[in-house]
């Protein structure tokens, strides 16, 4: 049962929804977090639980990766050798990316991801770390990332020119921006932010 579900913020002009200060084993059914937070009426949303692991019934969702799952729920994690086969059809994530140390070029593998959506204040929505390969941060689809974090979404020690890389990360900003006010965040690629990055670039020579 909810404890506290706000409805409305009076220092903000819109429609807000809160949901906090619940057990522990609180947690939002799939199809409730897919309510809440694509209404296009409520302006500022502020979960502070998570969404409930899918039962066995749950169609099309998966807490462990595997063909033919569209919604996952929990941090997904690629790794070194990944099936990425079990990710062709996915389009929601309820957790966080973790893509570290794997042998990825690009995210042409994620070529239905749609949205993630991380509201632990703790967590990054996205994290890729040590992926040598990786040149290209540009998802085909993702429209929209939920993040309570500051920082939301990070690239570190991968491919050397993902530090040039601004425009994927100007589109991975637009994504944060469309999920609203509940992102005041900016993603972060080897510490540097988007503008930073084309300043690198123009100082560097690069196109």
């Amino acid at each position: 049962m909810y404890k506290a579900a706000q409805l409305s913020n009076p220092w903000f002009n819109g429609t807000a929804v809160a949901i906090a200060h619940n057990s522990p084993q609180f947690c939002l059914a799939l199809r409730e977090a897919k309510i809440f937070l694509n209404y296009e009426k409520v302006s500022s949303f502020m979960f502070d639980s998570k969404v409930c692991k899918p039962g066995k019934q749950a169609k099309k969702a998966c807490i462990v990766p595997k063909v033919g799952c569209v919604n996952f729920v929990g941090n997904l994690r690629i790794g070194p050798k990944f099936n990425f086969k079990k990710v062709k059809n996915l389009k929601f994530i309820y957790g966080s990316l973790i893509v570290k140390n794997s042998s990825l070029t690009d995210f042409k593998v994620f070529e239905n991801l749609l949205e993630i959506v991380q509201l632990n204040s703790t967590k990054l929505a996205i994290d890729v770390q040590g992926n040598k390969n990786l040149q290209s941060a540009t998802f085909p689809k993702l429209k929209r990332i939920y993040s309570a974090n500051t920082v939301g979404v990070l690239f570190k020690n991968n491919h050397n020119s993902l530090k040039f890389d601004s425009k994927s990360c100007i589109s991975i900003r637009s994504a944060m921006l469309r999920a609203g006010p509940v992102c005041t965040c900016s993603p972060i690629f080897d510490d540097l932010k988007c503008e930073e990055m084309e300043q690198w670039k123009k100082q560097t020579g690069r196109k």
